[in-house]
């Protein structure tokens, strides 16, 4: 019987990461208005800033490196001869993960007024923090989309974007969760993150193709786990490929995320009160 309630409670925990969002919709959506007029309040602009933003960037990418430098890439290995394309496809998913991962690492300690004071279900916190970044990355990467589609180079295999983004979600929601957890706990971890995102910015071709990478190191670069995510993007976005194993994997990774995270967070939550 005992050995029975020990493996129901997880099942329990899990279910109840999973449901956030249906069980708590009002409030999930409540921090979710919270968080983005916190962005933007004050600014005479508001919410246009969500689009002028990654539009701004855009167009700097194109203007420094389309005519200025007039970088070429290969477009039999890359779908595109133009590196600021190339660039964006996988810089623009990576800004809504790094973006998501960085603020949701501290989002339990920004709030630990709230987690100390009141009962309510903590978990709705990271579900909204990273929410928030992809519902505002997510205009930057539908402008780009628009752009290339005005230029025709619209594919059929954009119909698996939602799906690709929404495993990155998941991936990026699992981690935040474990490391918003963690940071309560170990509160440097919160700068960590940052520095690390930055060196996994680097670690990961975003930048560059995977055949620059010297043959010593690509065995250590497959590695990478955000690499499965930016190349099944850039294959359907530059290459119209539908399904591919960096599809897979993502699929793969952005579940076992969403779920051992979701679980260390909801296993730990029963000693927030004791750190905050």
């Amino acid at each position: 019987m005992e050995s029975s309630e020990k493996f129901c409670q997880p099942c329990a925990s899990l279910l109840e990461w999973l449901t956030t969002p249906f069980g708590h919709t009002q409030l999930l959506f409540g921090f979710i208005r919270q968080e983005v007029k916190g962005r933007f309040a004050g600014s005479v602009l508001g919410l246009f800033w969500s689009v002028l933003s990654p539009l701004s960037n855009i167009l700097i990418y194109f203007f420094v490196f389309s005519v200025i430098f007039r970088i070429k890439m290969p477009q039999v290995e890359t779908g595109t001869t133009s590196f600021t394309i190339y660039l964006l496809s996988g810089f623009l998913p990576w800004m809504a993960f790094a973006e998501g991962l960085g603020k949701a690492t501290g989002c339990l300690l920004d709030n630990r007024a709230i987690i100390s004071k009141v009962a309510f279900p903590v978990q709705v916190i990271p579900w909204s923090v990273v929410s928030v970044a992809f519902l505002l990355n997510g205009i930057g990467l539908l402008l780009f989309l628009l752009y290339l589609a005005v230029h025709g180079l619209a594919k059929g295999a954009w119909i698996m974007l939602p799906l690709q983004f929404a495993m990155l979600y998941g991936f990026t929601l699992g981690l935040a969760a474990f490391l918003a957890a963690l940071t309560l706990f170990l509160r440097d971890l919160r700068e960590m993150v940052g520095m690390g995102l930055q060196l996994w910015f680097y670690a990961t071709p975003i930048l560059y193709p995977l055949s620059m990478v010297p043959p010593r190191f690509v065995a250590l670069v497959r590695l990478n786990p955000a690499l499965p995510f930016i190349e099944s993007f850039r294959q359907s976005i530059l290459q119209g490929i539908y399904w591919s194993p960096s599809f897979t994997m993502s699929l793969l990774l952005g579940c076992l995320s969403l779920l051992a995270g979701g679980l260390c967070f909801m296993q730990l939550r029963s000693a927030f009160g004791d750190v905050v």
